[in-house]
């Protein structure tokens, strides 16, 4: 009898009720009795926008009053997001001109002059573009037409992906983000192609993203779910992901005491 068998989870075969491409659940044909579960190979689609239904959102109080706008979903490079701002908040004040944004040549950073005293509320967004200080905080703490943004805009999108589940949440060699939502980070998929690109993710040694069980463990459905770095459910906007993971069928890690 093998030891080890591969199962590989693709989400286009996900089960019906599953929300996503990126938040799903997977029938794996027949039940598997496994000791110990590692994840060999990951094919992950950088199809994620860098403005989001979590950080879209740019409030400011400008001459004394509060105004906030959504910039629409999308992948955005320094040009593009600043002329959206620009138009968003000469929308929002009825004056076209009242924003006008310059980047500076050597620091790269962003000078925010606007037609009258304003004050950035630090949002997600804010964070992005420039003004990554304390969230839900005013700056500068006195309103100013000129508004010079004191860190680098960082329009990256999520420096990692964390691939999590439920069905595999117990057992060890697991980070578990969330004890409450019992949710286990099985691994840490670095975000290093550009947007449109697929991730290949191989891990070095496949012991690296091993996870143990202190008794056998019957699968037959597994839940899947790709976290950014704020832990939040990404959308792939379509794509799919696919998953190789290879279940020991008993322990493989020296010293461990199989049931």
């Amino acid at each position: 009898m093998a030891n080890s068998t591969l199962a590989i989870i693709n989400s286009k075969n996900r089960l019906p009720e599953s929300l996503s491409s990126s938040n799903f659940s997977y029938n794996i044909g027949t039940t598997i009795e496994i000791q110990e579960l590692a994840l060999k190979s990951v094919s992950l689609p950088n199809t994620v926008y860098n403005i989001n239904i979590n950080n879209n959102n740019f409030n400011f109080i400008y001459n004394g009053t509060q105004h906030a706008f959504g910039l629409p979903l999308g992948h955005y490079n320094i040009s593009t997001i600043n002329a959206a701002i620009i138009s968003g908040v000469g929308l929002a004040v009825g004056n076209p001109t009242a924003l006008t944004i310059i980047t500076n040549e050597l620091t790269q950073k962003q000078k925010y002059t606007f037609a009258l005293p304003t004050q950035i509320y630090i949002s997600p967004l804010a964070k992005l573009i420039g003004f990554n200080l304390t969230l839900d905080t005013l700056y500068p703490i006195t309103p100013s037409t000129l508004i010079n943004a004191p860190t680098l805009p960082n329009l990256q999108g999520s420096m990692n992906y964390y691939i999590a589940s439920r069905t595999l949440a117990q057992g060890t060699n697991a980070l578990l983000y969330n004890a409450v939502r019992n949710l286990a980070i099985l691994a840490v998929i670095p975000n290093n192609v550009p947007f449109g690109s697929v991730i290949q993710y191989v891990p070095t040694d496949i012991l690296l993203d091993l996870k143990s069980y202190a008794s056998k463990q019957n699968i037959q459905q597994i839940d899947l779910i790709v976290l950014d770095t704020d832990f939040n459910v990404v959308d792939l906007n379509g794509a799919e992901i696919e998953l190789t993971f290879k279940c020991y069928l008993k322990s493989r890690v020296e010293g461990f005491s199989s049931k």
